[in-house]
């Protein structure tokens, strides 16, 4: 599911049907909708902010949602209703204010992404893998980079240490010890390579 079908929205949206990835349009506006259908698009013309909507759209038996929507609090809103329905859901959502993203991770959204930083066509990729939990039976002391590349990961988006204590976003260089439990964004081709991975409820 794609919300919004702005620049972001339309570029991953391209990615997407050229991959010949099944997905729908969410759109409020009548004339961004209708361009969207021009283009062979599946879409819905209404609000994303709306439960009516999204479960029209099939929420609770997708796989994934990208939110981009015109600001944050518009997809704070969306996430929040996305994972009440669906807790399996991957949420991938566009952020505007970078002092925000804790509180999108917290209404539920797995990655919040920033264009600047991250292309549309890098977005549209994600929706191809799948979050999967790797748990570390190791030696203390491992870099994160070193796990993600084991696994061919396109990357780590959370660690939760032995006492709990969770880290959003890790970077690559942190230090992974025994016992800690990694969520990773992994192609499902590669699962059945390693018995360390396996499913996470979101």
């Amino acid at each position: 599911m794609v919300c919004g079908f702005g620049d972001i929205g339309s570029s991953i949206s391209n990615e997407l049907f050229n991959a010949d990835i099944l997905f729908v349009i969410i759109e409020n506006n009548d004339h961004i909708a209708e361009f969207a259908m021009m283009k062979n698009y599946l879409v819905i013309n209404g609000k994303a902010t709306y439960d009516d909507t999204l479960i029209e759209a099939g929420i609770k038996r997708a796989r994934g949602i990208v939110v981009c929507l015109g600001d944050d609090s518009l997809n704070m809103y969306v996430t929040l209703a996305a994972r009440e329905m669906n807790p399996n859901l991957l949420i991938i959502v566009r952020g505007y204010k970078p002092d925000g993203e804790k509180r999108m991770l917290r209404a539920g959204a797995n990655l919040v992404i920033y264009p600047l930083k991250l292309s549309g066509q890098q977005m549209a990729q994600i929706m191809g893998y799948s979050l999967k939990l790797y748990k570390h039976f190791r030696r203390n002391n491992i870099k994160l980079q070193e796990i993600i590349e084991e696994n061919n990961a396109l990357q780590a988006v959370k660690i939760k240490r032995r006492n709990g204590t969770l880290i959003f976003n890790p970077s690559p260089d942190i230090l992974v010890n025994r016992d800690d439990s990694i969520l990773l964004l992994v192609e499902e081709r590669e699962l059945e390579n390693y018995s360390d991975l396996e499913e996470m409820p979101i």
